[in-house]
This record gives structure tokens, C-alpha cells and sequence, in this order.
């Protein structure tokens, strides 16, 4: 039954979602085929390359371009899915008030605690099932355009990606309880809007890492699990 109700309640966000990796999937080749355009006149890296320009001396042109284009089309991927696909198992992200999947919850005879993991726990499959499915499409485009595939850091970027998206996730658990479904729906989109505006560099830097971060990863984790435990206490001990 509680599987159920998350399914309700994310069914709309996840298609939504969905459609947007395929169209990012679908301009990947285009990118990759028109891979000039990522440079200025002056053969230098156009602002969307920059953060990822360290790992230029380990790889060669165009291995760089096909992983780099796919780290910048992955932060953008993890910025959509985390959109669509908040939510607290007890408030919901969801752009319709009254949304039936809150008249659901109050038949379920599951603890809070229940629902606010297991729906976390739900999110999180579908980040990565989004990114794991956008990154087979782009290996098997480059495998049709002949090109050769940098599955490592192509992977690397992908999970990084779906790691930052588990961690937006659980902070807006804990704060989506704070106001009532419209305007958490709103301050989500807002706060989104911001990250894309003000912390688009140090995304893109952390998703375009030459190595793994464990100090960052570390750092992530400690937040979700922190966030979680928050939105658990918050949730006992307020009426919704």
C-alpha cells in the first residue's frame, strides 16, 4: 500500500521528468556532433566547458568533448528531476493543491517515519533509473557515431549527478513540511531557479570531478542523513 501511494503521488513528476531527460538525451548528439560550437572564436572553451577544462590534459579532444558535453547535460538533468520529483511521503511537492495522494496517506496505517523514508527511499530509485537510462542513450550514441565511449567518467558524472539530486531531495523534505502545499510548491521552483542562477559553477564543478570527492561525498551524505532525521522529528510532532 505505501509503495502505492508514492506511486501516486510521483507518477506525474516522474513522466514529466522523464520527458525531459529524452529531450536532453536527444540533444546530445546534436552537441556532440557539433562540437565547435562549444568553443569561441579564439579556440577556447565556451563558458559551459570551463569548469570542466582540468580534465583536458588527461583526455584527448574529442574524448573530453563527449564526456564534458555529458557532465554539463547531466547537471541540468539533476537540476529538472529534482523538480519534479520532491516530496515527503506527508506534503508533497506537487503543483496541485489537495493533491489525492494526501487523502490516500490518511488511510495508511504506516508511522511517519514510514513514509517520509520510504518515499525518499522511492526518489532515489527514480533519480538514478533517469540518469543510469540517460547514460546508456548517450554510450550508445557515441558507439553509433563511431566515436569511442569514456564510459568511466561518463559514469562518474552520472552518479555524482544523482548524488547531488538525493541531497537537494532531502533538504527540501525537511523544509516542504514549513508552509502549505502552494507555497512550498513555489518556494521549491524559486530555490531551483537560484541554484541554477548563483550555484550553477560549483555544480557543474562538483558533476565534472577529475577524481572521486569523497570529502564532498562525505559531506552530502552527512547532510541527507541529518535532513531526514530533521523532517522525521518535524513531522511527530506536527499536525498536517
Amino acid at each position: 500500500m505505501i509503495w502505492y501511494r508514492h506511486w501516486i503521488e510521483m507518477r506525474g513528476g516522474l513522466c514529466v521528468a522523464a520527458g525531459c531527460v529524452v529531450i536532453i538525451c536527444l540533444l546530445y548528439p546534436l552537441s556532440v556532433h557539433g562540437s565547435a560550437d562549444w568553443f569561441d572564436q579564439s579556440g577556447r572553451f565556451s563558458n559551459e566547458l570551463k569548469p570542466f577544462g582540468a580534465r583536458m590534459g588527461k583526455m584527448d579532444s574529442p574524448l573530453f568533448l563527449s564526456w564534458g558535453i555529458h557532465a554539463w547535460f547531466s547537471s541540468a538533468a539533476a537540476v529538472i528531476v529534482g523538480i519534479f520529483l520532491g516530496g515527503t511521503g506527508i506534503r508533497t511537492s506537487g503543483f496541485q493543491p489537495g493533491h489525492r495522494s494526501m487523502y490516500y496517506t490518511l488511510t495508511l496505517p504506516v508511522s511517519r517515519f514510514g513514509l517520509i523514508w520510504t518515499r525518499f527511499a522511492s526518489a532515489c530509485a527514480a533519480v538514478y533509473a533517469l540518469l543510469a537510462t540517460m547514460l546508456a542513450i548517450d554510450c550508445a550514441t557515441l558507439l553509433i557515431m563511431g566515436r569511442t565511449v569514456p564510459l568511466g567518467p561518463m559514469a562518474v558524472s552520472s552518479f555524482l549527478a544523482g548524488l547531488l539530486v538525493v541531497a537537494v531531495l532531502a533538504v527540501f523534505g525537511l523544509l516542504l513540511p514549513l508552509w502549505n502545499e502552494q507555497v512550498s510548491a513555489l518556494v521549491f521552483v524559486i530555490a531551483i531557479g537560484a541554484a541554477m542562477k548563483w550555484a550553477w559553477a560549483p555544480i557543474t564543478g562538483f558533476i565534472g570531478s577529475q577524481g572521486v570527492p569523497w570529502q564532498t561525498i562525505g559531506a552530502i551524505l552527512l547532510v541527507t542523513g541529518a535532513a531526514l532525521s530533521a523532517a522525521t522529528i518535524l513531522a511527530r510532532n506536527q499536525d498536517f
